[in-house]
């Protein structure tokens, strides 16, 4: 009766043991298969480069989309057009 006990409970821990060898991996990889493709999703965000600054929710964080080209270009124009509101006002004033 002995041996009988100590063989299914031998038996059982070495299923348990298998289980587990298999089903580790298998939980490692499709964690690695998330965050893969969370990466992968916010790349192509990034490479909208769409508006000067925006946000969205990938993979449960938050990502951020900034674009100094957009940024530098609407200054820039803002820039300009101060100068010319302002070089025409002093040319009317001057007149």
């Amino acid at each position: 009766m002995g041996s009988t006990l100590e063989t299914s409970l031998v038996i059982s821990a070495v299923l348990l043991l298998l289980t587990f060898l298999i089903l580790a991996p298998l939980d490692i990889c499709g964690e690695c298969l998330d965050l893969g493709r969370d990466g992968k999703t916010e790349l192509d965000y990034q490479l909208e480069n769409s508006e000067i600054i925006t946000s969205r929710r990938v993979g449960g964080r938050d990502a951020w989309l900034t674009s100094p080209e957009m940024l530098c270009t609407f200054l820039t124009g803002l820039s300009e057009n101060y100068r010319i509101i302002y070089g025409s006002l002093t040319e009317v004033v001057n007149d």
